[in-house]
């Protein structure tokens, strides 16, 4: 009867100490609505732009598991900071995306940025899908909502003391496992793609395009080099070491956690490899995908006549490494500036001489959607191939 009593009174103890409530992290949203304010301030985001970091980084940052917005933190100020890396000259060889920002009457001209003044469509190619991931392992683990859990014990993992949770990239938790190792791909995906696009145009040598290996300018859409491959590589694997290091610090219980592999010849070669290799190693993969999938800049050396170049009928035509940007993004060419730009027209100067790149694909995907899709692809993969059957 004693026992019963005892058993009774620790159930009735463990219900008082942990009563399920939606946590509102007010420092995280603090802290998101500075970087959003930062950003605008640098003329790094518009004012949607702006507003979209505040939200998706609040979504991301306000986790039990920190590991989600140690990714986003990382890929943010690593793609920031290859953004500056010899911005005016990359802007001498491709027009920019987002418009100069326009004066009004109440709000003044801000002062244009190289490679900035990102809206709320370019701040969701790089933070909506991880977000999502975010959200969805919170709801489910963050033990907040235990409505939305088939096992108490797993929903709890906020609660718990550090050494008494479950590894969340525990096969044994299949959904944890892919909602964090997406998130990790996705923004190794981002890197790998931001990287490539920003410091991969800095090559030494001209790349060559992916499917002839014709040597072409740098920038040329589907066009690689050793350098491109490289930076790309280097961006999936900060994102992945980050990720390690984080999970590390704050989940020591993957500690002796070992993941096995078939990697070849239907259980001939088997991979065995530490979480955090494998971690890494995903990143790396991510980083690779995010700069063979989506479009490199469509970036050009000027050419002395690009209309009696063989060069240009080759090498302009938007073969990105992706089937999306060769079929669905066009490629327009300045005669007047000797630069690729993003419209056929310049209503500025209606007297510009612009063609378009023999062989570009149909103007159905802008640069930004080929970015979205590529990278919520590589993460989707991830999240499918290790989703619960």
């Amino acid at each position: 009867m004693a026992a019963s009593s005892t058993g009774a009174a620790a159930t009735k103890l463990d219900q008082f100490l942990y009563q399920p409530a939606i946590v509102p992290y007010p420092l995280t949203l603090a802290f998101a609505v500075l970087l959003g304010f930062h950003g605008y301030r640098s003329a790094s985001l518009n004012r949607s732009g702006a507003t979209a970091a505040c939200i998706l980084g609040y979504i991301t940052l306000a986790n039990p598991l920190k590991l989600f917005g140690v990714a986003l933190l990382v890929f943010y100020f690593a793609g920031s900071r290859a953004t500056k890396v010899k911005a005016v000259h990359k802007l001498s060889l491709e027009d920019r995306h987002t418009p100069e920002p326009t004066a009004s009457a109440s709000t003044p001209k801000r002062p244009f940025k190289a490679g900035g003044n990102r809206d709320a469509f370019q701040v969701a190619c790089n933070a909506l899908f991880g977000a999502l991931c975010a959200i969805t392992w919170r709801i489910l683990y963050g033990g907040e909502v235990l409505e939305f859990s088939q096992d108490r014990r797993l929903a709890i993992w906020n609660a718990a003391k550090v050494g008494e949770r479950w590894c969340v990239v525990d096969e044994r938790v299949p959904s944890s496992r892919a909602l964090v190792l997406a998130a990790i791909a996705f923004w190794a995906c981002c890197a790998g793609d931001t990287l490539a696009s920003e410091l991969g145009i800095l090559s030494s040598t001209p790349p060559r395009l992916i499917t002839s290996l014709r040597s072409v300018p740098r920038g040329t859409n589907g066009g690689i080099s050793l350098w491109g491959l490289f930076v790309s590589l280097l961006g999936g694997i900060l994102i992945g070491f980050a990720a390690a290091i984080s999970l590390a610090w704050e989940n020591p219980e993957c500690s002796g956690l070992e993941v096995t592999r078939i990697v070849w010849g239907g259980g001939k070669v088997v991979l065995s490899l530490p979480w955090w290799g494998w971690i890494v190693g995903l990143g790396a993969w991510g980083g690779l995908v995010g700069s063979l999938v989506s479009s490199f800049p469509t970036q050009t050396t000027p050419l002395t006549d690009p209309r009696k170049t063989t060069l240009l009928t080759n090498s302009y035509a938007p073969q990105i490494d992706s089937l999306l940007g060769a079929t669905l993004q066009p490629s327009c060419y300045s005669l007047t500036r000797k630069k690729i730009v993003h419209s056929s027209t310049n209503p500025k100067d209606p007297q510009e001489e612009i063609i378009r790149v023999p062989g570009s694909g149909v103007a159905i995907l802008s640069n930004n959607q080929v970015n979205l899709i590529s990278s919520a692809l590589t993460g989707s993969i991830v999240l499918v191939s290790n989703w619960p059957k």
